[in-house]
């Protein structure tokens, strides 16, 4: 790996003896992800005792001139959510560089990696990952494919969709527009879900755990009952999934972006549900779903 950040980083760590663990975490580590120099650096350092880099942070300014810092695990509005013990360093540098640092004590190895799929060792002084774990460590983002499409999962999307859209509704009524905004935003994170089954449709496969349970002739019957089980990603906030959407449906899509008075918020309602009503009829078309009638459901009251 050529990077001379991640070289600086290794000279830190192979000059401090209590650094016994360095591992990258997040987009860097993500073969499918692309690289640009806008991505942060995700390190951590496994240490017996973390207390010697936690005590004194100076060590911090080897990297760059700070421009700003934030400490989850200080902060008492914003409670940090790291295991207990373990300390991070959110740190953009004066240069460009942000780099988001985690000290975590070595007795946490199995747990870190573990949890912490996406990630690769790049130095490991005394194979104590090998020793761990009695494995190679290999980066992978299935933490992050998708939900499996089943007819529950469809079902309890669009619930979700329809339950906030008579929040929306009712604060249109009172003329609540922050209210409004923001039960739309909410409605739009179950639309995004559909939009990624529907884009992830054509690469899907049926769960091999059912796969024996039906024959050939009895397929539109087994679709209805079991998973569509997706091996892919779209990316943090589903950056990727404008690359696969048709350009209308994306037109279409950043237009519920549009938020303000209750009127546009009105208009932006008028979009969800349109976008909602094609991509859900596109899914129960390809894979024989219900579609539950909430829609009726929600115009009613």
């Amino acid at each position: 790996m050529s990077d001379l950040v991640i070289d600086s980083i290794l000279h830190f760590a192979s000059s401090h003896k209590e650094i016994q663990l360095v591992t990258l975490e997040g987009s860097r580590a993500n073969t499918k992800s692309k690289k640009d120099r806008f991505q942060d650096y995700d390190i951590s350092f496994f240490m017996e005792d973390i207390s010697s880099l936690r005590e004194d942070t100076v060590w911090l300014r080897h990297f760059g001139k700070i421009a700003m810092i934030q400490m989850p695990e200080s902060m008492e509005l914003f409670p940090p959510d790291l295991q207990e013990g373990w300390e991070s360093y959110l740190v953009w540098y004066e240069n460009g560089l942000k780099i988001d640092f985690t000290l975590i004590p070595l007795c946490d190895v199995e747990y870190y990696f573990s949890h912490e799929k996406l990630s690769c060792v790049l130095l490991d002084k005394n194979g104590i990952v090998t020793n761990t774990m009695g494995r190679e460590i290999i980066p992978s983002d299935e933490d992050f494919y998708l939900k499996p499409l089943t007819q529950r999962s469809f079902d309890d999307c669009l619930n979700e969709f329809y339950h906030l859209k008579g929040y929306v509704l009712r604060a249109y009524l009172r003329c609540e527009a922050m209210s409004m905004n923001y039960y739309s935003n909410s409605m739009r994170e179950a639309l995004l879900i559909l939009l990624c089954w529907e884009m992830a449709l054509a690469k899907c496969t049926f769960s091999k755990r059912y796969a024996k349970s039906f024959k050939k002739e009895s397929y539109d019957n087994a679709k209805s009952q079991y998973s569509f089980i997706f091996h892919h990603s779209f990316g943090k906030h589903y950056k990727y999934l404008p690359h696969f959407l048709p350009k209308k449906t994306y037109k279409t899509l950043l237009k519920t972006y549009k938020l303000g008075d209750v009127i546009q918020g009105y208009k932006t309602l008028k979009h969800l549900q349109r976008l909602c009503d094609s991509t859900a009829k596109n899914i129960a078309k390809r894979t024989g779903f219900v579609i539950p009638n909430y829609k009726k459901a929600i115009n009613t009251y």
